[in-house]
C-alpha cells in the first residue's frame, strides 16, 4: 500500500513539468465569474433597497 507522503513527490513533479500556458490558465481568475458575481451582488443590493423603499416606517410614534 503507498500512503499519502509516496504519492506528494510525484504530484509536484507533475506540476512542475507543466508548460507556461497552461500555468497561466490555472493561475487566473475566469472574467465570465468575476462579471457575473458583480453582477449578482449588485442585482441583491438593488432588490434589497427596492423592497426596504417599499416597507413602511412607524412616523410619529414618539419615539424620539
Amino acid at each position: 500500500m503507498t500512503s499519502h507522503k509516496d504519492k506528494s513527490p510525484r504530484l509536484t513533479t507533475d506540476i512542475d513539468i507543466r508548460s507556461e500556458k497552461v500555468r497561466q490558465i490555472l493561475g487566473e481568475i475566469p472574467r465570465s465569474l468575476t462579471l457575473w458575481s458583480v453582477v449578482t451582488l449588485i442585482a441583491v443590493m438593488l432588490i434589497l433597497f427596492i423592497v426596504l423603499y417599499f416597507i413602511p416606517l412607524p412616523l410619529g410614534s414618539g419615539l424620539l
